[in-house]
């Protein structure tokens, strides 16, 4: 699990584990960063590979963060694993369109349709 000074929670399911993110706004490069290490550390340190993102307190995150994620879904299926995104805003949703990465991931209204997913 995540260490105390972390921002993410992490709640381990049955069929996944549901991350929640502890900041609003997602743009700080070192928070992008230490974000990344953490969500690498489910897979490295406590074995999870299917893995649901919450976003439900987030309002804005820099495209940065984008590519962070896209790394770490990589990581996961390199594993078997399986990443999904659930509870956007529409303002992230529109942030994924203006990328054109919406395909790139697996979406859902709400916590409990994402881990339904697996």
């Amino acid at each position: 699990m995540p260490p105390p000074d972390s921002r993410i929670q992490a709640e381990i399911h049955p069929k996944a584990v549901v991350v929640s993110f502890l900041d609003s706004r997602i743009t700080d490069i070192t928070l992008i960063e230490s974000l990344g290490e953490q969500l690498n550390q489910l897979i490295d340190r406590d074995g999870q590979v299917r893995v649901v993102l919450n976003f439900d307190r987030v309002s804005f995150m820099a495209s940065y963060f984008l590519a962070k994620l896209l790394r770490f879904q990589a990581r996961l299926e390199t594993y078997g694993g399986r990443l999904v995104l659930c509870q956007m805003e529409p303002a992230l949703l529109d942030i994924l369109s203006a990328c054109g990465m919406k395909k790139c991931f697996h979406i859902y209204k709400t916590e409990d349709e994402a881990l339904r997913s697996f």
